[in-house]
């Protein structure tokens, strides 16, 4: 690999996100370190953390309540007793109130496909709504651009900004490249 290249991707992504509750993440990814990857999900409060398993992997959550108690195997579901699957995901993975699955990974992407074919049907029938609906779609694609966008301009960046078009350094790269400009 060469010494130097262009890049013609993003590839990393550092964010500070300041929710209008007052609560604040930290987002970091990045696919262009070398060495060691790392892949972690992790979500931290006043009073603990919880690890977050990487998608269609079937692992669980585990919970940190304070600095002594870990919360790793079924005891989760305790804590939220109203907690049921959707019909499509028990019968496609085997109960209603699941903390883990353990399916080969092919298996599971077809399960995981059909549980959202199952919601758009369902959507379109007017059975439930739909498990993301347009505006929260929406707005988490403009979270993603929020970060391009602040790292473009050099500033923080609002969500309304983004989604009313107020900034586009970022994206007017784009528009032009594909003659929307």
């Amino acid at each position: 690999m060469p010494a130097r290249f262009q890049a013609t991707a993003e590839d990393a992504a550092y964010a500070v996100v300041t929710f209008k509750n007052g609560a604040v993440a930290s987002y970091l990814e990045d696919h262009a370190a070398h060495g060691k990857g790392l892949w972690s999900r992790q979500i931290h409060g006043s009073t603990g953390s919880m690890d977050m398993p990487n998608d269609r992997t079937g692992r669980n959550l585990i919970l940190y309540q304070g600095r002594d108690q870990v919360i790793d195997d079924q005891r989760i579901l305790d804590l939220v007793p109203d907690f049921r699957l959707d019909e499509a995901t028990a019968i496609l993975f085997g109960g209603e109130r699941l903390w883990r699955y353990d399916f080969p990974f092919e298996q599971t992407d077809r399960k995981l496909i059909a549980v959202e074919y199952a919601d758009f049907a369902g959507g379109i029938l007017g059975e439930h709504p739909v498990e993301v609906d347009i505006e929260q779609g929406t707005r988490s694609v403009a979270l993603s651009y929020a970060m391009l966008e602040s790292g473009a301009l050099g500033r923080a960046v609002t969500l309304d900004e983004v989604l009313s078009e107020q900034v586009s350094a970022y994206q007017q790269d784009i528009d032009q490249g594909l003659g929307l400009l």
